[in-house]
């Protein structure tokens, strides 16, 4: 699904103060409590999220298992309705899969950037990409399976942050997007940086793989336009 980033910019900018205000603050009160994450510490992993399925699986489980096959895990943190992600999220699985041998990669669909009773965008409302913020796990559920057959590729692996505590997007300080990277020791080696969704960059995950795991051939092709 493609997405003109900068058509997203002007939607961004074309909105009133008050309703970034009102977005921002929303946004604040879900992090005021946490403290942020820590490169190269312990990743949060006491944490519960659910298949697409909708059964209730251990964040730690699934970590342990990438760490058992000395694998890298990657963290693709987002949402349908944040324009920026819909662009880019892809990317992070092509690269992911250059790279299969040594990294998994798993997206943890998390709350909302622009529910349409919060923050909502005019061009989400143009591309019928238009929800109120889910309130149970299957209103959220519903939304990750279509983010995952719109955008992603078939055997792409998808969970999802359970709507009444956001707990792994407040623990890894999602705001509202973020890429994220685990090693097999179970610490935290990566992450997106920046502010807001602009800060969410392929580019930067790509050249984190080639520091550690070597470069690999095709990743131009997967960056361009990024």
């Amino acid at each position: 699904m493609a997405v003109d980033i900068e058509e997203a910019k002007q939607h961004f900018a074309n909105k009133s103060a008050w309703h970034h205000i009102k977005g921002k603050v929303n946004e604040v009160g879900l992090y005021v409590a946490s403290g942020s994450v820590k490169l190269n510490k312990s990743a949060p992993r006491n944490l519960s999220v659910w298949t697409l399925d909708g059964d209730k699986v251990s964040l730690d489980d699934i970590l342990q298992k990438h760490q058992n096959e000395n694998k890298l895990t990657i963290l693709n943190m987002g949402s349908f309705t944040c324009p920026v992600w819909r662009e880019r999220q892809q990317k992070v699985q092509q690269l992911a899969k250059l790279y299969e041998s040594d990294v998994a990669s798993i997206c943890i669909y998390v709350r909302e950037a622009h529910a349409s009773d919060e923050w909502a965008l005019d061009m989400n409302e143009k591309m019928d990409i238009s929800y109120p913020k889910p309130q149970t796990i299957e209103d959220r559920i519903a939304i990750a399976k279509r983010a995952k057959d719109e955008l992603m590729d078939e055997d792409a692996v998808v969970y999802v942050d359970g709507p009444e505590k956001n707990a792994v997007n407040k623990a890894y300080t999602a705001v509202p997007i973020r890429i994220c990277a685990i090693d097999a020791k179970g610490d935290l080696v990566f992450r997106s940086e920046g502010s807001g969704p602009f800060g969410y960059k392929p580019e930067e995950l790509s050249a984190f793989l080639e520091k550690k795991l070597g470069p690999r051939e095709g990743v131009q092709s997967i960056l361009a336009d990024t």
